[in-house]
């Protein structure tokens, strides 16, 4: 995101509170103040304190204001922010004073450094070390920069489109993959079910995120128990389908099985399962996406125009997604799309585990941050992959049931090869 808007006249950090409008640097800076506060905390050895002062700049302002438009940032600064987070409240848990106030600090800087080139006032391409240099000088001087117009449309597109895109495209993989099996295995018309599961999960994600911002004064926490809870369901739903679909991908497998059930070649049970996954998928991201763009959208830093046009391309090209899905891969040969399909939802369950013990290390449900440092480099949120052995440990285990689960199917299907070349051997001979 090229941002090139320059100073035009520095304002009171506080100004802007007293207007409609509030710059990502105000955020910045309300951050800044509840991290003094924890600092204030480790001095005098409150180190609870310090951990609940830690937890509200997460949940009041970085989660809510900036968690969502910093996705549109080039470098990964959403995990990177989450993981200092995350390691400053195990630090204070673990009353390690100097180690929590030094990455305390490290989250001001940088929340300023984001800030900063959400609003424009520095460029993306601006060298690391200058972009540093002008978030402190915020921190120092405590005062804001005015917003350009132009800053405020970019602003305004990347985000949105960036939001929509990034929370859609898991949701659509899931549905796409599904829709692709039910209509190359003949089964076109239950996908009516999978598209009612979508319109369901839309409704159900309004309504979540209006009974989350309602109930909880602090919406963050209860928003990250709900979303990782459900990714890990959804996990279990994604990993039997992927399971199921794995074993039919065997063309002469597949034949046998719809002998098998003549006019019903997927079973009720099936099918609402499905329909499940789809509703799943669609909840949980969409529940996100709205609270998303609640926060990301308040105190005037948006141009609606903008915001439109951000939504309507995202949209456009999640739907370019889905068609060649839906319309294009359907020719593939039937084994290769089951293997591909099953691929797919394995691929989103690692996903969902990964993503999913994040959301509840936020919550402070899961505590502790073991990070592998040799594995620093491994860091693709996208793919739900963190170097951190709470995520990377389920993972694993997810593979290797996986392969055990491949190797029993294998086994399987070639002794049923082989007692069908038996049997029809025997038939031969008894013809003789």
């Amino acid at each position: 995101m090229a941002l090139i808007g320059v100073a035009l006249s520095p304002t009171p950090a506080h100004a802007a509170a007293d207007t409609s409008e509030t710059s990502n640097q105000d955020v910045a800076l309300k951050i800044a103040d509840t991290l003094d506060s924890a600092i204030d905390a480790l001095d005098g050895s409150d180190y609870e304190s310090a951990y609940r002062e830690v937890q509200n700049a997460y949940f009041k302002y970085y989660d809510p204001l900036l968690e969502g438009p910093s996705m549109s940032l080039s470098g990964n600064r959403k995990p990177m922010m989450e993981g200092l987070f995350g390691k400053a409240k195990s630090q204070a848990k673990a009353k390690d004073s100097a180690a929590a106030r030094s990455t305390i600090e490290s989250i001001k800087l940088n929340a300023a450094r984001d800030a900063l080139e959400l609003d424009g006032v520095i460029a993306d391409d601006l060298p690391e070390d200058q972009k540093e240099a002008a978030a402190q000088k915020l921190l120092d001087q405590r005062s804001t920069t005015a917003v350009t117009p132009e800053a405020r449309r970019v602003y305004s597109f990347v985000t949105a489109f960036t939001i929509l895109l990034r929370e859609g495209l898991e949701a659509l993989l899931v549905v796409a993959a599904i829709v692709l099996y039910l209509v190359r295995s003949g089964n076109r018309q239950l996908t009516k079910y999978v598209y009612w599961g979508v319109l369901a999960g839309i409704g159900v994600s309004i309504l979540l995120a209006v009974l989350l911002s309602a109930v909880f004064q602090n919406a963050g926490a209860g928003q990250e128990m709900l979303e990782g809870g459900t990714m890990f369901l959804a996990v279990l739903v994604l990993f039997y389908i992927s399971n199921w679909m794995l074993s039919k991908s065997d063309e002469q497998a597949w034949e046998r099985y719809v002998r098998g059930k003549v006019d019903q070649s997927i079973t009720t049970g099936s099918m609402w399962l499905l329909s499940f996954a789809a509703f799943l998928a669609v909840s949980r991201e969409g529940a996100e996406l709205v609270l998303f763009y609640a926060a990301a959208f308040q105190g005037g830093m948006a141009d609606s125009l903008w915001v439109g046009i951000g939504i309507a391309a995202a949209a456009a090209l999640l739907v370019g997604v889905f068609v060649v899905f839906r319309y294009f891969a359907v020719k593939l040969p039937i084994g290769i799309v089951f293997k591909a399909t099953s691929a797919l939802l394995f691929l989103l369950a690692i996903v969902f585990v990964g993503n999913g013990v994040v959301e509840l290390g936020e919550a402070g449900f899961i505590l502790g941050q073991t990070s592998i440092p040799s594995l620093s480099w491994l860091t693709v949120p996208v793919l739900g992959l963190y170097p951190r052995a709470e995520t990377l440990l389920p993972q694993l285990i997810l593979v290797v049931a996986a392969v055990w689960l491949t190797m029993a199917q294998n086994r399987q299907l070639r002794r049923e090869k082989r007692e069908l070349a038996e049997a029809a051997l025997s038939s031969a001979k008894s013809d003789d």
